[in-house]
């Protein structure tokens, strides 16, 4: 049960890792020098900013909470180790 425990601990770690990765690849814009309020809102690259940063939170709570998986199976597979 121990070892099951620990695999699915690893898994969930390496699925962080891959979706931490994932959203850190997530393009901003270099700059942000032609933005411009209007009476219709921005005009520039300030929206591509919000869409960029919006994508890469919803991905890292993703592996926030792969994160989070991992580390309750570990504690459960170090308190059922240590109740033998």
């Amino acid at each position: 049960m121990i070892v099951y425990l620990q695999s699915f601990s690893a898994l969930f770690a390496f699925a962080a890792g891959v979706l931490w990765l994932y959203a850190s690849r997530i393009p901003t814009p270099p700059k942000l020098e032609a933005i411009k309020l209007t009476d219709k809102g921005f005009i520039g690259e300030l929206p591509e900013l919000f869409v960029a940063v919006a994508k890469q939170s919803k991905w890292n709570a993703k592996a926030a909470g792969a994160a989070s998986a991992a580390a309750v199976f570990q504690a459960i597979a170090i308190a059922a180790e240590s109740m033998k």
